[in-house]
């Protein structure tokens, strides 16, 4: 096994080395953008692969929003990214060592596996990847206060010597009516005999949405690729059917 020197796995500053490249991947038919890198120390560089649209239509909404925010990229067409000058943006990759046997060759007719470096994700200069709320303004905290009034309320006598007591909360607006249950999804929670249960992608994408008909497509694709990224963390959509399933069971539908 190879022992020559790599980049340590995490986060590292970087920049392109030659200018991006669009393509449609022969194996799965998906559209992707190639993007090779060089790291601030010139210690490694290497290519990283962003998928934007899946073979079957569907947008990588995520890798398309980290290109735009990194790239300054604003237009409708991907060949525009082709366009942008290499080494002209500044941002951080993150790392990790992968294991993997290089093809043969006739100098090298019986490889061995070697580590190598594989780039798990870009971010924006200095994005932590975490993103808080931000402050309700004193409106939308009173009728958070008055929707919720005693779900918090403190029982026994020890509340009654540290708490005054609280005011009754005016009673809230006519909540409105709940919606019916949405059709069952074409896959199943569990497959015969207990089984894991599987799906895909576009099933689990097709029923969240029928699940939650009316709510803005933006909060429910953050609330769809969180749940994605905690099953298989930076996997871009190249998640196992099982994975899928599990999404699915996570989301509710």
């Amino acid at each position: 096994m190879s022992t020559q020197t790599l980049p340590n796995p995490g986060t590292h500053p970087a920049k392109t080395n030659q200018p991006i490249g669009i393509y449609v991947t022969e194996k799965t038919g998906s559209l992707c953008a190639a993007i090779c890198v060089t790291i601030a120390d010139g210690s490694w560089s290497g290519k990283g692969t962003m998928v934007l649209v899946k073979n079957d239509g569907t947008p990588m909404d995520k890798n398309i929003a980290a290109l735009r925010e990194i790239f300054g990229w604003n237009t409708e067409s991907p060949f525009d990214l082709e366009q942008i000058a290499a080494g002209e943006h500044e941002f951080d990759v993150v790392l990790e060592h992968e294991e993997y046997t290089p093809a043969a060759t006739d100098e090298n007719p019986d490889p061995q596996p070697t580590m190598g470096v594989k780039i798990k994700w870009f971010n924006s200069k200095g994005r932590v990847g975490i993103k808080m709320p931000e402050k309700l303004d004193e409106s939308t905290r009173r009728e958070i206060l008055t929707k919720f009034a005693g779900k918090f309320a403190i029982s026994g006598s020890a509340a009654g010597k540290t708490n005054p007591k609280p005011m009754k909360a005016k009673p809230a607006a006519t909540e409105p009516p709940s919606r019916s249950a949405a059709p069952t999804p074409p896959s199943r929670k569990t497959g015969p005999g207990g089984t894991a249960r599987t799906s895909t992608q576009q099933e689990v994408w097709t029923a969240y949405k029928k699940a939650n008909n009316g709510k803005p497509e933006n909060e429910l694709a953050e609330a769809y690729y969180a749940v994605q990224d905690e099953i298989a963390p930076n996997m871009n959509g190249e998640l196992t059917p099982v994975q899928w399933g599990e999404v699915a069971n996570k989301l509710g539908v």
